[in-house]
């Protein structure tokens, strides 16, 4: 009973028993913070932005000028982005606009139509004829954005350069051009 007692009075198995449970909370912590974060309510507007984009620009096809079957998304984003623009997506399947839409991520797209950027130094080498560049922000460097998202009075908005516009030979719907800021 002494021995006991001397075992229940000693704080040797409690600090143990502390700093491992330390450790254990420590490393639940890291795991979340290391987790991505939910989307914000912007990028949630983004991403419908995206999906809405695809349904009021017109892409030539290489081979007889006409609509593609499927315009293709890159999505250079988180996989919160990148997995809730793609439930979007196939939730609109049954929808009846003009163009069907499909999500890629960066690492494997080989051809789109829109690539959506959010670090300009991923982007440097990878061909772009005839894709919509779309800019996250105006602090994402790309000289080739033919759209960037801004922010103004705290409300979501977006730019088009109609030069870059022409330049890939798509057209965009005047009804688009009505809700963005035009860049000359």
């Amino acid at each position: 009973m002494q021995r006991m007692l001397f075992c229940i009075g000693h704080r040797w198995p409690s600090k143990t028993i502390c700093a491992g449970l330390l450790v254990f909370f420590s490393y639940l912590l890291c795991g979340a913070v290391n987790a991505e974060q939910p989307l914000s309510k912007e990028q949630k507007l983004k991403a419908a932005y995206l999906w809405n984009f695809t349904q009021y620009i017109a892409w030539p096809d290489s081979k007889v000028g006409k609509l593609p079957a499927s315009i293709r998304i890159c999505v250079d984003g988180s996989n919160n982005f990148f997995q809730f623009l793609q439930d979007m997506v196939i939730s609109k399947r049954d929808f009846k606009g003009k163009n069907t839409v499909e999500v890629l991520s960066l690492d494997e797209a080989r051809g789109y139509e829109v690539l959506y950027v959010r670090q300009s130094k991923k982007i440097a080498s990878i061909s772009l004829d005839h894709t919509v560049v779309v800019a996250d922000s105006p602090s994402v460097a790309m000289p080739n954005a033919a759209m960037v998202f801004y922010q103004k009075n705290g409300k979501l908005r977006f730019e088009v350069d109609v030069t870059i516009i022409s330049d890939l030979e798509v057209v965009v719907s005047s009804e688009l051009l009505k809700l963005a800021r035009i860049k000359q």
